[in-house]
């Protein structure tokens, strides 16, 4: 799945990957990746 909003994407997967100018930048659970800083930092902006 493609998805722009995070929170949605999220919402429905068990896994997800994001990727920036063709390479994966970030990966893990749903969860990890809502709950970690990084995600938060460089595409929530919180």
């Amino acid at each position: 799945m493609i998805e722009q909003n995070v929170h949605k994407a999220l919402s429905m997967a068990h896994r997800a990957y994001v990727i920036e100018r063709g390479h994966v930048v970030m990966e893990g659970t749903s969860p990890e990746l809502l709950n970690g800083q990084e995600l938060k930092t460089a595409y929530l902006g919180l």
